[in-house]
């Protein structure tokens, strides 16, 4: 059974920048525990103060924290002493935030922090089996796979030929004990193709949600994502 995660980022942003209001982000983070969300995220770079914003997550939720992040040591060093569930690597100028393996930098920070049991590693790539290789070689036991270019595609033939790529990766990562996330554009149609296909760890959502939310509100979005994504 795959668990919820819902990405706060296009929530961080619709509070700094829009005049349509909305409860500010610590409510949000409130209504999604109380609503048994089992995973947050975030990205590093879309909140102004990491140190602040992590301490009073922590303290609001017993959700699975994710910190989206690029694998800078400095920063990383900063983001451990807070205790995120999960760091995930991303390379922000990469497609869809993926990361490019092989790639020394992750390899090196991965392995500056591989005898710390209480937080996990993830790395974001393409569907590409050819990555996953990398991964698996680095001691990443979880993957969160990009699926805009799924989101994105008009075709028919197009959309179930990235839909089958992201399950042949899955596959093979399950088939050799990583647990595989996903992440990017999902929406209720996507979500529906991929659960029938593939056992996720975490789904995650993101400005999907947050459009429905502004016309029938957060609190009923989220439970239909959660009976969709855990119940169904």
């Amino acid at each position: 059974m795959a668990f919820l995660e819902v990405n706060l980022d296009p929530f961080i942003k619709f509070e700094k920048f829009s005049r349509i209001a909305l409860p500010n982000i610590y409510n949000i983070i409130g209504l999604l525990e109380v609503n048994n969300v089992h995973g947050i995220s975030f990205s590093f770079d879309m909140v102004d103060d990491i140190e602040l914003f992590l301490d009073t997550a922590r303290s609001m939720t017993e959700s699975r924290i994710n910190v989206r992040m690029e694998p800078d040591k400095e920063n990383v060093d900063r983001v451990v002493q807070y205790k995120p569930d999960v760091i995930t690597f991303v390379e922000n100028e990469g497609e869809g935030k993926s990361v490019f393996l092989p790639s020394k930098k992750v390899k090196d920070v991965v392995t500056e922090y591989s005898q710390r049991e209480d937080i996990g590693f993830v790395v974001r790539l393409q569907p590409d089996a050819r990555m996953l290789k990398y991964a698996y070689q680095y001691g990443f036991d979880e993957v969160e796979l990009v699926s805009d270019a799924l989101a994105e595609e008009e075709t028919r033939i197009g959309y179930y030929r990235q839909l089958d790529q992201i399950a042949h990766v899955a596959r093979i990562a399950r088939k050799n004990g990583m647990r595989i996330s996903i992440s990017g554009g999902l929406n209720r149609r996507i979500v529906n193709s991929l659960i029938d296909l593939v056992e996720f760890e975490f789904i995650s959502i993101d400005d999907s949600l947050l459009a429905e939310a502004v016309f029938s509100g957060l609190p009923s979005v989220i439970k239909d994502y959660i009976f969709l994504v855990e119940k169904r």
